[in-house]
């Protein structure tokens, strides 16, 4: 298995907005390779694409296609916004290629600030979404037959879905509900008796159906991963992001829906933005520089008042004139307060504006 799980993400990337947790089991304890896969790609833009798929049969030639079709789907998610139009390259891609098994795929981007997935199916079993009332459903969308096989270039359109608060959206490959001598849509319905019951982190409801379907006696691999928005309390909301000017597009979006969802004037949100936006680029490039760290960014809203509190754990280097360079600036222009602590154990950036219409609720 080690040229499987070579092909899969290492770990599934912290990103602003959203809470992911992963899981793939192997159907044979051999070398014997399989074609499931998932993975996860954040976007330019800070929406996030997640995709998972399923190549048919075993052995190199489906590992070979399997990994093709990952790297394929990063690149055509950059250069694509249409969920629909990242699946249509594939299966251009797929026709091309000789020898290549059929596949199944589900491609989904999902946007931290209108909160919402859109999506393409090929072939693939549909998304379940688990409300937080006990509820499930799946997403269904236009049929649409799995790469390899005959279709329309128009044949994968893109399905839009809102998420509603504490939602949760599970991706998954057939193995996790395929048994012999059960159909699929009794797999299925099963799959969503056992989904609202796993109440909890993300981490939990995985491992609660992988031991409710009896994952090491399934005759095929399973791939799952499970998405769900995070979750803002009210007046205020904490996000661990990497260190990584690459996470700054996602978090933008995150404040902005927190911005929305707390009334904040145009103006008033542009400025707060602008100023958190600085605060995490400084704490990305001072501290840290080329080594990964971690930003915690708390957002809170009380007695009208907007705070904004940006911490790290690295050590600054003198990188600006005294007093600070154009990010501090700006800071200090656009908020009515700007507090620097910085010390051993790193660096907190606290500021503070009071919103124009007093943060009505």
């Amino acid at each position: 298995m080690t040229l499987q799980r070579s092909l899969l993400p290492e770990r599934v990337p912290e990103i602003p907005g959203v809470l992911l947790a992963a899981r793939y089991v192997p159907a044979t304890a051999d070398a014997e390779v399989g074609g499931d896969w998932y993975d996860v790609v954040p976007l330019p833009d800070g929406r996030v694409g997640v995709g998972i798929g399923d190549v048919a049969g075993h052995g190199l030639r489906a590992a070979s296609a399997m990994g093709q079709l990952r790297m394929a789907l990063r690149a055509y998610a950059v250069e694509e916004s249409s969920p629909a139009a990242v699946v249509g390259r594939l299966r251009q891609l797929v026709a091309l290629l000789a020898h290549t098994e059929m596949a199944t795929l589900l491609y989904l981007v999902f946007d931290p600030e209108t909160v919402s997935v859109t999506f393409a199916n090929a072939g693939h079993p549909p998304p379940l979404l688990i409300g937080d009332d006990g509820s499930a459903a799946f997403l269904e969308s236009v049929p649409a037959p799995p790469l390899g096989t005959v279709a329309h270039a128009d044949a994968y359109v893109d399905a839009t879905s809102p998420l509603p608060p504490g939602g949760t959206l599970l991706l998954f490959t057939d193995g996790l509900i395929e048994r012999r001598g059960v159909s699929l849509r009794r797999g299925m319905a099963r799959l969503k008796r056992h989904a609202v019951q796993a109440r909890g982190d993300l981490d939990g409801l995985c491992d609660h159906l992988l031991a409710t379907f009896d994952a090491d006696e399934a005759s095929d691999d399973i791939a799952l991963l499970a998405l769900r928005p995070l979750p803002i309390a009210a007046g205020s909301v904490h996000v661990r992001v990497p260190a990584d000017p690459k996470a700054l597009a996602p978090l933008r979006r995150t404040i902005r829906r927190w911005l929305r969802e707390i009334h904040a004037e145009a103006q008033d949100g542009y400025e707060i933005l602008v100023a958190c936006g600085e605060a995490c680029a400084n704490a990305i490039q001072h501290p840290y520089g080329a080594t990964e760290g971690i930003l915690d960014v708390l957002l809170a809203r009380a007695d009208g008042e907007v705070e904004v509190v940006v911490s790290d754990s690295g050590t600054w280097r003198r990188a600006s004139p005294p007093g600070g360079g154009h990010g501090l600036l700006l800071m200090r222009a656009f908020m009515d307060s700007v507090e620097v602590d910085t010390g051993v154990a790193g660096t907190v950036v606290r500021m503070r504006k009071r919103l124009a219409d007093g943060g009505s609720a």
